[in-house]
């Protein structure tokens, strides 16, 4: 966070839980003298690393975008292939596909591997 904050990006954080998880991860306004990136306190510190990232892709690409956990296997829209390509990006910081792709598990799964939920995955991403 202090490396994107370092950047000139302004990161906040919500408080006292009133913005449920599934309602919003993150979001970023883009204003070229301060951007600024909200982060659902709420929320746990991998995921909440996740749309760190992805928020901060928004502001390289100086669009503002809301972090929900609309997942498209198919994105046709161009707000929602934008989201995909943020996902995306945030995803290959974190950890490179060819390392994911290579997994006994995901290669057993390989069909619609954007459908997986984050806690179907978590016990072997742990590991």
């Amino acid at each position: 966070m202090s490396a994107i904050e370092a950047s000139g990006v302004l990161v906040l954080a919500t408080r006292g839980g009133k913005v449920a998880v599934d309602e919003m991860r993150g979001m970023c306004l883009y204003f070229e003298a301060l951007p600024v990136i909200v982060l659902n306190g709420s929320d746990a510190p991998r995921p909440r690393l996740f749309s760190l990232l992805h928020e901060f892709v928004h502001v390289v690409l100086h669009t503002e975008g809301l972090c929900d956990v609309i997942a498209d296997d198919r994105p046709r829209t161009q707000d929602r292939l934008l989201e995909a390509r943020c996902d995306a990006i945030a995803a290959e910081v974190l950890v490179r596909a060819d390392v994911v792709r290579a997994r006994p598990e995901v290669i057993v799964r390989s069909e619609a591997p954007s459908l997986w939920d984050y806690e179907s995955l978590r016990p072997r991403t742990l590991a």
